[in-house]
């Protein structure tokens, strides 16, 4: 039995602390990305939940009767504000720059303004209010009703409750939102003889539940890729994370996590999915195109929450156990150059073109290296160390004519130099006819 928070529900704790002893059926592959702790910031006592505001670059930590908040330009705590409650879950409208906070104990949402970072209200009349979620578009507020198994909808303009929806006996705990689709996932436990986990599925546009998607035992955190519908789920009980396809509300994966799975966190500029391993002080790294495990990343003591800020490509991980937050530079080294092509233009010159990589790896491409071979290949020389500049073209001048010369392009971002495009070569001119390129 692990302990991670402390409410005052034995209903909570069965749900959410209850784990078993899990063991790494397969070993990690080396982690290729570029993925590291930069920071380690100090917060307050026993931080849990934790939110990002992508426009301001903000970060909310839910403490034990605070919010820490933190500016990622600085990675400091800039500002503390009391809530005197132990907050469950943190979100942000990042429309309207409010901050709302569950409060399971005293049954009631807190709404701080991000602009004063003071508290503006407190909403009551939840039944154990557990796990937010956010449609910023239409500022609509859902959370989880822990012990009335319902779901709150809040309306952000006026703070109050404008529907209720039942989730048929099952026991709701966090929420995830999909912005381009307006839909929203809810974890729930139906806690009986044969007990098992599903995700209710909410149509943001009529506050009506539309589908009960089955998966495994005790799904907690969850997190949505808004880029390909992607919903990934972590199951607490058998240290798995569900994949389900948003289009057909179906669970099309498993990954299994070597340790008790807690925050997850998609970046959708990357296309990865990090989850928190509480057990063993680390955070994985899913591959979202080939759902592989594809490394993992040492953080402090007892990770719990994960939030990624998409615009900076930053994560941001709660550890319970030593009362900080781990920042990982999410930033990777982007997808290869595309269909370069060379075309001999006269007896001393190649142009070059090619097309930017498919994936800049959250970091905008700065420039470009070049690099050339006069033996087909075998050897290579840097002949443009970096272009510093985001054009596809280039002209190699100065060359021997009937000559044939071998190219192949990398791509730079701030992470580092990407894998060599496609190899090609041309043979400059004997006189003024040009000669077509090929393609080795």
């Amino acid at each position: 039995m692990v302990v991670v928070r402390t409410f005052s529900t034995s209903q909570w704790l069965t749900l959410v602390f209850a784990s078993v002893f899990l063991f790494s059926l397969g070993i990690l592959v080396q982690n290729v990305f570029a993925e590291s702790v930069t920071v380690t910031i100090p917060v307050g006592n026993s931080p849990g939940a934790v939110a990002t505001n992508p426009v301001n670059d903000k970060i909310y930590v839910a403490n034990d009767g605070s919010i820490s908040v933190i500016d990622g330009n600085t990675n400091t705590v800039t500002d503390t504000i009391q809530i005197n409650y132990h907050p469950s879950d943190i979100k942000v409208n990042t429309v309207t720059n409010m901050i709302y906070v569950a409060n399971f104990e005293s049954g009631s949402v807190s709404v701080i303004d991000g602009n004063t970072n003071t508290v503006l209200s407190t909403i009551s009349g939840f039944g154990g209010p557990f796990g937010l979620g956010i449609t910023s578009k239409t500022n609509l507020i859902y959370v989880t009703n822990f012990v009335s198994n319902s779901v709150s909808v809040i309306n952000g303009s006026t703070n109050t409750i404008v529907a209720t929806l039942s989730t048929s006996g099952r026991i709701p705990n966090q929420v995830a939102v999909n912005p381009s689709t307006n839909f929203v996932y809810v974890s729930t436990t139906f806690e009986g003889i044969h007990p098992f986990g599903s995700i209710f599925v909410i149509n943001g546009s009529t506050n009506t539940g539309v589908s009960n998607i089955p998966v495994n035992p005790s799904p907690g955190h969850l997190d949505a890729n808004l880029k390909t519908n992607m919903i990934y789920v972590a199951n607490g009980a058998d240290g798995t994370i569900s994949v389900i396809n948003g289009t057909s509300n179906s669970v099309v994966n498993n990954v299994s996590i070597p340790v008790d799975p807690t925050g997850v966190g998609v970046n959708p500029n990357t296309n990865l999915i990090y989850v928190a391993g509480y057990r063993d002080n680390s955070t994985y790294i899913i591959d979202g195109i080939n759902n592989k495990i594809t490394g993992k990343i040492s953080v402090g003591h007892e990770p719990f929450g994960l939030a990624v800020n998409p615009n900076t490509n930053m994560i941001y991980v709660t550890n319970t156990g030593d009362n900080t937050v781990s920042v990982i530079d999410g930033s990777t080294i982007p997808s290869a150059p595309q269909n370069l092509m060379a075309t001999a233009v006269s007896t001393s010159q190649i142009n070059l073109s090619w097309a930017a990589p498919s994936n800049d790896g959250g970091s905008a491409i700065s420039g470009y290296m070049i690099e050339r071979s006069t033996d087909n290949g075998i050897t290579w020389s840097t002949i443009v160390p970096n272009t510093g500049s985001t054009p596809t073209v280039f002209s190699d001048t100065g060359l021997d004519k009937k000559t044939t010369y071998t190219y192949r392009i990398h791509a730079i971002n701030g992470a580092g130099t990407s894998l060599s495009s496609n190899i090609v070569s041309a043979t400059t001119l004997k006189n003024n006819h040009l000669q077509h390129h090929k393609s080795i």
